[in-house]
């Protein structure tokens, strides 16, 4: 299986001197030229977007930057899963934007899971019970291929 991971793009539309370092204003250049980049040489079977695709997803300009992100993705000519992070949002409002993964999905002979944590203090992560029991029956139906946590 050939997977690739997509993180932290933390796009801002507008370039924020306040910003700094990160250059967010160039996210979704950079996000186009990943997709075809993909898309012509790469050619992975599931991308996967693993969140804090925007630097402030409560910002006034989230809707407008999530609708241009998804545009960008939609661009993908294989698979796309993503996860909100810590920066997006709450995933209520992330998912609107963009399609929620379902239990798993099984591609190329793995399956994935995907799971959207609450943050703790000090940048740790919980998972709730129902999603670790969700990940042990990973195997329930009689799956015998490796199993990806995301």
């Amino acid at each position: 299986m050939r997977l690739v991971v997509l993180s932290d793009t933390h796009y801002a539309p507008a370039m924020d001197e306040a910003l700094g370092a990160r250059r967010c204003g160039w996210a979704d250049t950079l996000l186009q030229r990943a997709v075809h980049r993909l898309n012509r040489m790469v050619r992975p079977d599931v991308v996967v977007v693993l969140g804090d695709v925007l630097n402030d997803g409560t910002d006034d300009q989230a809707e407008g930057a999530f609708r241009e992100v998804k545009r960008i993705l939609d661009g993908l000519s294989m698979p796309w899963l993503i996860i909100p992070g810590n920066h997006d949002g709450p995933a209520e409002t992330f998912y609107r934007h963009f399609p929620r993964p379902p239990a798993h999905t099984d591609i190329a002979g793995v399956r994935l899971l995907c799971f959207v944590d609450a943050e703790e203090p000090g940048y740790n992560a919980r998972r709730t019970a129902t999603d670790v029991a969700r990940l042990r029956s990973a195997r329930g139906d009689g799956w015998r291929g490796p199993v990806v946590a995301l």
